[in-house]
C-alpha cells in the first residue's frame, strides 16, 4: 500500500494504542489508517473506501499476511502527516476516505463521527501529506 501515516508526536500515554483483532491473512504496513471492520469485537483492518468506514487508528506496526498472528495495535492520540484528498482550510475536520488517505468531513459526517479522523493544523492540498491532530 502507499500512502502511510507518519507519525509525528505521539501525545497521551504513548499515543494512547488500542489492541485490535485482524485477520490473519491480511497484510497490514506500519502508519495504515485503519477501520473498525464487522469481524466482531474490536476487530480491524485496512481501510480501502469511501463509504461507512469507521475510524481504528494507525497501526503501530506492520502485520505479515499469514503469519499466525490476529492481533494489531494502534495509536489513537497523535500528530500525523497523513496525505489529503482534496483541498481543506487548517482547523477543517477530516475523515478517512479511501486507502490512507483524508479528506474534509460533512455536517452530517461530523454528527454521526464515526469516519472522523481528527483535526488539521495546516492546510491540505489533494496528494500532499498535511498534519493532522489525531483522536479517536
Amino acid at each position: 500500500m502507499a500512502n502511510e501515516a507518519a507519525i509525528q508526536t505521539l501525545l497521551g500515554n504513548g499515543g494512547d494504542p488500542l489492541r485490535f483483532t485482524v485477520v490473519d491473512a491480511d497484510a497490514i504496513q506500519k502508519g495504515t489508517l485503519l477501520m473498525i471492520s464487522g469481524g466482531g469485537v474490536m476487530t480491524a483492518a485496512a481501510s480501502t473506501s469511501t463509504h461507512d468506514e469507521v475510524f481504528a487508528g494507525i497501526a503501530t506496526m506492520e502485520k505479515v499476511a499469514n503469519d499466525g498472528s490476529t492481533t494489531i495495535s494502534a495509536y489513537t492520540n497523535c500528530v500525523a502527516d497523513l496525505v489529503a484528498s482534496g483541498t481543506f482550510k487548517r482547523g477543517d475536520m477530516v475523515k478517512l476516505s479511501g486507502a490512507n488517505v483524508v479528506s474534509i468531513c460533512t455536517y452530517n459526517e461530523l454528527i454521526s463521527g464515526g469516519s472522523v479522523v481528527g483535526k488539521a493544523l495546516e492546510a491540505g492540498t489533494n496528494g500532499a501529506a498535511t498534519l493532522v491532530r489525531v483522536l479517536v
